[in-house]
């Protein structure tokens, strides 16, 4: 344990003998500590009744920005240190599921730039207040675009995880019994991806992804342009049914639209409780998706004046039905009755 020992010296040089051994005799008989390696797992709370808060954290800060040899970022929870606010950006060591850019393995977040109150929250473990939180958001996508304008979710995942858990008192998401919510670092995490979008939101050459290209295409060619194509999305089952209703044709579903046109004139919304209505709604569902995914895009005003029985609540919660597969009404009242 003299390696330990003399750590604890070079942090603590006015550190009393007797104070030393017992915070060594912790670290062997309580904490199960075997060498240099795990005094980085060391939290403040383990040796709070030894030492005072101000050498806890001059201590633990030092286990952590210098550890003997490369260790993941774990879950526990690691008190703020108060020295982290120094006038050198704090480095945190970033890991990350496969996927993310090599600039994130050495990026750094730049503390000395955080506002004083967000310094002070972090270091007393504190919850910042928004408006502090959302500068520190800015800053670190800033830093992050210095390296690459356009950060992938992936980037963001790693810079997210690794400063809730360097600070998690600060920054974990959890409930007010204090337990963690999923991963914990989901707010933080999409904070960070929001703000990426928003400042390349009028650089389309940062937004654009490179089209792909064959292993055996001519380096000489130049790439086709990039374009949108039409997917299902967004939870979408339903986007663009490629078959009309057995028995009609694009004739006979213009003839039906017509009628419930004539029908609406004539009666006015009302008539949207009409069996036939409902009918004739089921029918011509694959030619009012037609409508709307026309490109371009029409309006709602469009939309109405062609399907003016679109706009009723049940007829359009029918239209939903279909599109997702989702009962609306039903799901959002379930979900009412157990979180609301």
């Amino acid at each position: 344990m003299d390696s330990i020992e003399h750590a604890i010296q070079s942090v603590l040089p006015q550190l009393q003998r007797e104070k030393v051994e017992a915070v060594i005799h912790e670290f062997e008989t309580t904490l199960g500590v075997e060498g240099p390696d795990d005094l980085q797992f060391i939290k403040e709370a383990d040796i709070s009744h030894l030492l005072s808060p101000i050498q806890c954290r001059r201590l633990i800060n030092s286990f952590k920005s210098h550890p003997k040899s490369p260790q993941p970022i774990t879950s526990s929870p690691v008190s703020s240190p108060s020295s982290s606010f120094s006038n050198e950006p704090c480095t945190s060591p970033l890991t990350s599921p496969q996927g993310h850019s090599k600039w994130v393995d050495g990026f750094q977040v730049q503390w000395d730039k955080m506002r004083p109150a967000l310094q002070r929250a972090i270091d007393d473990g504190n919850r910042p207040e928004p408006g502090d939180r959302r500068h520190m958001v800015k800053v670190i996508v800033d830093s992050m675009r210095e390296h690459c304008l356009n950060p992938t979710r992936k980037d963001c995942t790693t810079v997210a995880k690794a400063i809730t858990q360097m600070y998690p008192g600060s920054f974990l998401d959890k409930t007010d019994e204090g337990e963690s919510i999923g991963c914990g670092y989901f707010t933080l995490l999409q904070q960070l991806k929001t703000r990426v979008e928003y400042v390349n939101r009028d650089n389309t050459l940062s937004r654009l992804r490179r089209p792909r290209r064959s292993d055996t295409s001519d380096d000489d060619q130049p790439p086709p342009p990039a374009k949108c194509a039409k997917i299902d999305s967004y939870g979408c089952i339903n986007w663009q049914p490629q078959e009309y209703p057995e028995g009609e044709t694009a004739q006979s579903l213009e003839e039906k639209r017509k009628e419930m046109i004539d029908i609406f004139t004539q009666d006015g919304p009302k008539a949207a409780e009409r069996g036939r209505v409902k009918e004739l709604m089921t029918n011509t569902y694959s030619k009012q998706r037609e409508d709307i995914n026309a490109d371009p895009s029409p309006s709602i005003l469009d939309i109405s004046k062609r399907w003016p029985f679109l706009l009723s609540w049940k007829l359009l919660l029918s239209h939903f039905t279909t599109l997702t597969g989702v009962d609306l009404y039903t799901r959002l009242k379930d979900d009412m009755d157990k979180k609301g």
